[in-house]
């Protein structure tokens, strides 16, 4: 298996008072092949749509140089290092369209044959804009390949529209499929 591939799509929204107060959408696609027994390349691509950040729409592309720095049967730390491209839609009308250095950090821990954690981090910086990006994620498999999963993510952009928050934090019970 040389090749890995990784597929998410999410959604949330939140309202109170019958008043929207959270919409976002999510998709992104990683593909990694591997060069020897811990190095590897990988591409990304991930599309971001916020009705409530500064920065309505989102989506950059990547590619790059990985390493596991530890693979074992509970274990998995790995960190990538990449260039790529994002293009912006802003709350304020304008665009911004940029070249980024993209990093990663991923930890995974497999404490039970059903259950375990993960920590994911990615960094995407360019002349205008750093997005950071922190979700933690404990996941306890309920029946075949669905999981349920409790996680809470960090979203931050450092430069954002007056009036608009540069991070966004949100809890989560979700149920996931994995193939």
């Amino acid at each position: 298996n040389d090749w890995k591939h990784a597929f998410n799509v999410s959604s949330n929204g939140a309202d109170a008072s019958e008043i929207s107060t959270a919409e976002a959408y999510q998709a992104g696609w990683k593909l990694e092949y591997s060069l020897a027994e811990k190095n590897f390349v990988f591409g990304t691509v991930d599309w971001r749509k916020d009705r409530f950040s500064g920065v309505d729409q989102q989506l950059t592309e990547a590619v790059g140089y990985g390493h596991r720095l530890i693979d074992t049967p509970k274990h998995l730390l790995s960190v990538g290092l990449g260039v790529g491209h994002r293009s912006a839609d802003l709350a304020d009308g304008t665009t911004e369209s940029v070249v980024i250095g993209r990093g990663n950090v991923n930890y995974s821990w497999i404490f039970s044959e059903t259950a375990g954690f993960d920590q994911n981090i990615i960094v995407e910086s360019g002349s205008d804009n750093t997005y950071i990006e922190s979700i933690s994620a404990v996941r306890a498999r309920l029946l075949g390949n669905f999981a349920l999963v409790l996680s809470y993510t960090i979203k931050q952009n450092s430069d954002v529209p007056i009036g608009s928050e540069k991070t966004d934090r949100l809890s989560a019970v979700s149920i996931e499929y994995a193939f």
